[in-house]
């Protein structure tokens, strides 16, 4: 089993102690970590990074939905189950109320309909168990009601307002004063997972696509020496730091690196 939050412990040591309190930046691609932490004594700092859209809870039958497309938001699914999935996205007029087909990302701020089919077998007994998942990891569309189909094809449909990314920037203003900006994200969020919860026999990772923490962290004591290490709460997990030891000087700065992967056991798959 995968934890849906993977617990990262950062250690940071310094030679001596820092008059005044360091400020140590996490973020990650899609928005997954962005926080500020103060150093000032050498010491442990804990956060906790949300990897949703690194995992997908599957039903029984070991069957894994994932993105192969270029329409940026189809699904696929992989695995052993007959069960068969396929997500529809439709732009709704606001005036007209007139569905149209979206056949890349949907516009963020408009409002978007969501048509869910399922085919092979009914496991929707309750229709809280859809979750659709963007590639920057936040959840959209609930209150699914039922469409059309029968038993062994039902299909569901919500409409929600598909959600703007944003990235948030830290930097110092030339008077020695931090700011904090928040911009628009370059990268549009893609519909990357359709999930099934409620069944969770399995979790499975995708290796192939780690998971990399940035961070940036300045020096505003003394010129210092410091040693970063980080770990995880899981021994299937992977975690490497790099540089794992810096000098700074007064005022100075540096941007670090830490890839956390997953270290799969004999005859696991990933679907």
């Amino acid at each position: 089993m995968f934890p849906e939050r993977l617990m990262v412990t950062v250690t940071i040591l310094t030679q001596t102690l820092s008059p005044d309190a360091t400020p140590l930046t996490f973020w990650a691609d899609g928005a997954l970590v962005s926080m500020t932490v103060f150093v000032q004594t050498p010491g442990e700092q804990t956060f906790s990074c949300v990897l949703a859209d690194r995992y997908v809870k599957s039903a029984e039958g070991a069957w894994h939905v994932y993105c192969e497309s270029s329409e940026a938001y189809s699904v696929t699914v992989g695995g052993t189950s007959s069960l068969d999935l396929d997500v529809s996205l439709y732009h709704i007029d606001i005036n007209t109320g007139v569905a149209e087909h979206v056949k890349d990302t949907p516009t963020a701020g408009r409002q978007v309909r969501a048509v869910v089919d399922i085919i092979g077998q009914d496991v929707m007994n309750t229709v809280n168990n859809i979750s659709l998942v963007t590639s920057d990891g936040r959840e959209v569309g609930s209150d699914w009601l039922r469409h059309a189909g029968g038993p062994s094809d039902p299909q569901f449909e919500t409409t929600f307002t598909w959600p703007p990314v944003y990235i948030r920037v830290f930097g110092q203003e030339k008077d020695g004063s931090y700011f904090e900006r928040q911009l628009p994200y370059l990268i549009k969020p893609k519909l990357i997972d359709l999930q099934l919860r409620g069944h969770p026999t399995t979790d499975i990772v995708r290796p192939e696509e780690p998971l990399e923490m940035r961070f940036r962290l300045i020096n505003r004591g003394q010129a210092d020496t410091f040693l970063i290490n980080a770990s995880v709460d899981n021994q299937k997990f992977t975690v490497s730091v790099s540089p794992a030891q810096i000098r700074l000087g007064h005022l100075s700065s540096f941007v670090g690196r830490i890839v956390v992967g997953v270290q799969l056991s004999t005859g696991e798959a990933t679907g």
